[in-house]
């Protein structure tokens, strides 16, 4: 079905069709700063009495998640004030109605996020959405998009991009170590980006764009907040501490494995679009997918990842077991 098809099947929801809509397109396909518009259609919808809404039609090529989920992390963002307030959808369309939060507000830009006390609250904002009920669906380990991306590339992967086979052998250590002593899954979001928050006109925060949400670690979701907003040591404990209430040197590694595992997601995500005949040709998804495993790679080295696995390593092993609950110390 075409974008304007899809529109006018929207349009004619019981939920919209007592009044006229004038709807416009929301977003811009771009890769960097953020992925606004890359992962399907939004619309605003105005009316002649000031009523807005939003449609938000997805892309299922885009994501392994099943939009049953992705509808169902919306919904429980919605219920506890965390994210626009859901008013109707479409299974068959994959399409989301949600209520316009008002005037004055907009998509926050990492400028915003850095604003004094803006940051507390997008890490409060995720904490709370993690402690809603699982979403019982498991996120896709990372070895599984590498070997997706593989297969879809064949030799040509590592010969683009110089990161791949040391990269294959490094997410091969990383993320068995982080499964093993990995706390209680909560439900992520897993694609925490400054775009994908709303500001209002007196600062308050919103979540929104619930297309790859699974559960999983919640420090994943740190991870990605601290890779748009943190670079240095200091940067890094204050999110943590911000999230968690202290920090620690194990709590410092665990965070930054989990960023290079985000990059290296990224980046297969990347290569899979630039591999696909349906990607928007205007975007440059190759020069995102290097970037985003290049980085991978840097951090590897700059933040000692040898180091931080035997921290992980060390702090499990000192941990008290409990038989009866997989858990692991925060």
């Amino acid at each position: 079905m075409t974008d304007r098809a899809a529109l006018e099947s929207v349009l004619a929801w019981p939920s919209l069709a007592s009044r006229r809509w004038e709807a416009s397109p929301l977003g811009f396909p771009n890769s960097l700063p953020s992925h606004s518009g890359l992962d399907g259609e939004v619309w605003l919808l105005r009316a002649d009495d000031g009523a807005m809404r939003v449609v938000k039609r997805r892309r299922a090529e885009d994501t392994a998640i099943a939009f049953s989920t992705a509808l169902a992390a919306a919904q429980r963002a919605a219920d506890h004030g965390l994210g626009p307030r859901v008013l109707d959808h479409d299974d068959a369309l994959e399409a989301i109605l949600f209520e316009h939060p008002g005037q004055g507000w907009r998509s926050a830009g990492l400028s915003d996020l850095l604003a004094p006390g803006t940051l507390a609250k997008a890490a409060t904002g995720l904490r709370q959405f993690h402690a809603q009920p699982h979403l019982a669906r498991p996120a896709p380990e990372v070895r599984a998009a590498m070997a997706q991306a593989d297969r879809i590339a064949g030799d040509r992967l590592g010969a683009l991009v110089s990161a791949w086979q040391p990269l294959r052998e490094w997410v091969a250590r990383i993320e068995p170590a982080l499964q093993s002593g990995a706390p209680d899954a909560v439900p992520l979001h897993r694609e925490v980006f400054a775009s994908n928050f709303l500001i209002g006109p007196h600062g308050d925060l919103l979540l929104i764009d619930f297309d790859h949400a699974a559960d999983g670690d919640p420090m994943a979701d740190l991870a990605a907040l601290a890779l748009e907003t943190a670079q240095v040591d200091d940067e890094h404990d204050t999110l943590i501490n911000l999230y968690f209430g202290r920090t620690s040197p194990h709590l410092l590694a665990r965070l930054r494995l989990h960023a290079i595992l985000e990059d290296v997601r990224w980046g297969c995500w990347a290569w899979e679009r630039y591999a696909s005949p349906s990607a928007p040709a205007i975007v440059d998804y190759l020069t995102y997918a290097r970037m985003r495993l290049g980085r991978a790679l840097h951090h590897v080295t700059a933040w000692n990842a040898g180091d931080r696995l035997g921290e992980i390593a060390h702090e499990i092993a000192a941990a008290p077991r409990d038989p009866f609950r997989r858990s692991a110390p925060l």
